[in-house]
């Protein structure tokens, strides 16, 4: 995944390569899950949910400290574009 400038950018696959690109602005929740074997092996699956994106699409597995700081530094970006929005308007 990258944050680019008000956009969160997911490429996924190792054979079959895909991406999805979804505004900051859009961004309605960040959700982080683990099951009892992701617990184990320290794993957690984030969903990014927004307007017109199905959760499998944007679903990050990555461990949970990870999980942690990415969902902070992408709402506090969501937070800053939206602040930078309004004092340009």
């Amino acid at each position: 995944y990258q944050v680019v400038e008000d956009q969160l950018r997911i490429n996924k696959g190792f054979f079959k390569k895909k991406g999805i690109t979804i505004p900051l602005e859009n961004i309605q929740a960040v959700n982080i899950t683990q099951s009892w074997l992701q617990r184990l092996t320290g794993v957690s699956e984030v969903v990014v949910d927004s307007p017109g994106t199905s959760g499998r699409d944007a679903k990050i597995l990555m461990t949970y400290p990870e999980a942690i700081r990415f969902k902070e530094d992408l709402l506090q970006d969501r937070i800053k574009n939206k602040m930078e929005k309004l004092f340009v308007d």
